[in-house]
């Protein structure tokens, strides 16, 4: 299992997305409902501003909250690659990170 994201390299023409590729983003899901700040202003959190290791560590918060999807992602994800539009690789922390670990076993 790994993550991925920026542009999608299946979006060619003719392309299709692989069927291992579980897309993460904003309005999946498995999206993070918390914004960072490079990306515009939290509608989840009423308008404010998030550096990515605060969207992130609200991501965890988010997933600690709903014990149901934790419980669907551990069934669901093993062995897909994670694609977050948002966060191509190398940019830093990613929601994906925390889906990752929360798939391998680990608490949010």
């Amino acid at each position: 299992m790994r993550r991925t994201g920026g542009r999608e390299p299946w979006r060619v023409r003719g392309g299709r997305k692989p069927a291992d590729v579980v897309v993460i983003g904003r309005g999946t899901r498995w999206g993070n409902p918390h914004t960072a700040e490079e990306h515009g202003t939290c509608a989840a959190c009423a308008g404010d501003r998030h550096t990515r290791d605060e969207a992130v560590a609200l991501y965890r918060q988010h997933l600690r909250e709903r014990p149901d999807l934790v419980a669907r992602a551990r069934a669901e994800l093993p062995g897909q690659t994670l694609w977050c539009p948002g966060c191509p690789p190398g940019v830093g922390p990613c929601h994906g990170d925390v889906l990752l670990a929360v798939v391998g076993g680990e608490d949010p």
